[in-house]
């Protein structure tokens, strides 16, 4: 028996309201289209669905065991369109964020601001980790967007964006002011304790890379978990730092710490905004991509 759910969704309403006219108003259909429904679908079934008087419609029994199992497909489809159609409108719905510390520090910050101010329904779930764990997460399915910066580990089913570059720096306290006076070599430096962010996170992968090619170890004094560690210890004169530019501005502003200049600077590092194919954005997700790429 195929019937069309037009017919159980308009029966659904005449039985719901026991009016024919009220039913068309919320179906935004005529009176005689809903008439002609409720007769397709007598004649489908076989039985009597309602009886019509001057007051509305009284529901046989056959239409009331009808409803009893219908009322229940119909207000779960409703309800489910209502909720497409919330997120279409973004009225509701969640943007799933992995980030890592110097991807919201340079780029993500304003940008969640604005998006929260635009849609002030849509839930942001931020997930703040290391740039590999990021795209692990999006890999899962755990995350709908990853910001991460460069390297970045592709798979064959990621799909990128450009944001905006950025620079690691050498840094030094008050202490070491003798690096100051010309750009140094590489090989200058390393007499000197260091201080990095440590761990599986892209920075450290980018550092390994650059030393390797100055033809020096990557052995620092100290590796700490978040970057913006690096500079309250660098100002403590407890070693020379290297960090993204964005957490010294401030500190080197006051003239608490200074930026080591370098005969072969770090090379510059891009921030990308990061969606799987196995994993489609949402409506919101796409929104919010589509605030950071314009």
């Amino acid at each position: 028996m195929g019937i069309h759910f037009d017919y159980y969704k308009t029966f659904y309403y005449v039985a719901k309201y026991k009016n024919i006219t009220t039913a068309a108003g919320k179906l935004y259909l005529t009176q005689p289209s809903v008439s002609h429904a409720i007769k397709c679908l007598e004649d489908e079934l076989g039985i009597t669905l309602f009886i019509r008087s001057k007051k509305g419609v009284t529901l046989t029994p056959e239409a009331e065991l009808l409803y009893q199992h219908v009322a229940p497909a119909c207000e779960s489809i409703l309800n489910a369109e209502q909720a497409l159609s919330s997120q279409k409108a973004l009225i509701e719905g969640q943007v799933r964020i992995a980030a890592c510390e110097v991807t919201l520090h340079s780029f993500l910050i304003p940008y969640l601001s604005r998006f929260k101010s635009l849609h002030p329904q849509i839930r942001l779930k931020i997930s703040n980790t290391i740039g590999p764990l990021a795209l692990a997460e999006l890999k899962q399915g755990e995350a709908e967007l990853a910001i991460v910066p460069t390297p970045i580990s592709m798979e064959p089913d990621f799909h990128m964006v450009e944001l905006m570059t950025f620079h690691d720096i050498f840094i030094c306290g008050s202490e070491y002011t003798e690096l100051l006076s010309a750009p140094k070599e590489l090989s200058e430096l390393m007499s000197y304790p260091l201080i990095i962010t440590g761990g599986l996170s892209a920075t450290r992968a980018s550092l390994q890379n650059y030393f390797q090619k100055q033809g020096q170890l990557l052995e620092p004094n100290i590796e700490l978990a978040t970057s913006d560690l690096v500079v309250p210890l660098v100002k403590s004169n407890i070693g020379i730092g290297i960090v993204a530019e964005v957490f010294t501005k401030e500190a080197m502003s006051k003239g608490e710490i200074f930026q080591i200049p370098l005969k072969n600077p770090i090379p510059a590092r891009k921030i990308y905004a990061v969606w799987s194919s196995e994993h489609p954005l949402s409506m919101a997700g796409q929104e919010f991509l589509n605030l950071i790429t314009t």
